[in-house]
Formats: C-alpha cells, sequence, structure tokens
C-alpha cells in the first residue's frame, strides 16, 4: 500500500503537469488525493490493517478513497485528451501516433483502475465466503488482476516507449484511412 500510494502520487504529479499545469484546481487535487491516500495508510496501519488486509476501516475507506480517486483521474485525463487529439486528426492538424499514445495511457490506467477494484472487492467480500470458494475467488482474482497488470505495462510501455513496429502499423493504418 505504501508503494502503490508513492507511485501514484507520482502519476498524480506527472498528470496534472502534462494536462492541467497551472489548473489550481488540479493542484488541490494532487494534495488531496495524496493527502488521503497517506493519511488513510497511516490510520490504517494504526488501527490493526495492515495485518487483517481488511479495508473495513476508516483508514481503509480513507486509502481506498484516495486510490481510486486518483486511478479514475489518471484514467479519465488521457483518455480527454485522446478524445480531443482525434477531432483534429480530421482535420490533420494532429499526428497519428500521439493520439493513439494517449488512448494507450488512459486504457492502461483504466486497467490500473480495474486491477485495483478487482484486488480490494476480493479482500472486502473473500472472508464471507466458505473456505473452497474463497479460494475460488482468490484465484479468479489472481487471474484477473494478472491480466490487468499485464495490459497495464504493455499499454504504458507502447504509450511511452513505442516500438518501431507499432508506430508502422499506425502509419498504414492512418495511410489507408479516408480524411
Amino acid at each position: 500500500n505504501l508503494v502503490t500510494s508513492m507511485g501514484l502520487l507520482a502519476t498524480l504529479v506527472f498528470t496534472r503537469r502534462v494536462f492541467r499545469p497551472d489548473d489550481p484546481i488540479a493542484i488541490a487535487a494532487v494534495w488531496i488525493l495524496g493527502s488521503l491516500m497517506f493519511i488513510g495508510l497511516a490510520i490504517y496501519g494504526l488501527t490493526g490493517g495492515f495485518p487483517t488486509a481488511r479495508y473495513d476501516n476508516l483508514g481503509g475507506a480513507v486509502l481506498l478513497l484516495g486510490i481510486f480517486g486518483s486511478n479514475v483521474w489518471v484514467s479519465y485525463e488521457p483518455l480527454r485528451y485522446h478524445r480531443l487529439m482525434k477531432r483534429r486528426l480530421e482535420f490533420g492538424l494532429a499526428d497519428p501516433a500521439v493520439v493513439d499514445r494517449f488512448l494507450l495511457w488512459g486504457l492502461g490506467s483504466a486497467s490500473r483502475l480495474l486491477l485495483s477494484g478487482l484486488g480490494v472487492g476480493a479482500a472486502l467480500t473473500v472472508r464471507h465466503f466458505e473456505p473452497a470458494a474463497a479460494l475460488t475467488v482468490s484465484k479468479i482474482t489472481l487471474i484477473g488482476t494478472s491480466i490487468c497488470g499485464i495490459v497495464t505495462s504493455l499499454a504504458y510501455w507502447q504509450a511511452f516507449h513505442p516500438s518501431q513496429a507499432y508506430l508502422r502499423w499506425i502509419e498504414r493504418r492512418q495511410s489507408r484511412s479516408p480524411r
């Protein structure tokens, strides 16, 4: 949870700097969401959340609010920008690779949001199942979160370090599309 919160804080700062560098609301959002994560983490630890790995106390709720709020915003911004850039692309005012890379960034972030939801959902519900069912839920969660982790990693890698094959594919796709 500490490493997740630190990583999300860095992602929040990066997202604000890329999409809303001078927006005081965005600056406040980074502070609020970051504070929610770290204050929630402290309360979570002080109230015994770490040994139980349950999020059903005040600290867990505050921590999760910060984590999910961060993931939602970090998913929203590149997807919103992809939509804006796609309109420009129709008029030849945007680079197709850049437009696609915003989509990958947003999809990778949305996959990370889903990954968080699967993990937390399992943590909150698995104890209510019989042992055999709990094991099945845990296996399904592991598979789901693994797939989301791979999707997130691949999407981010291509968004920020696109391969030449990927760039050629975008170029071929764009050359075939009518304007």
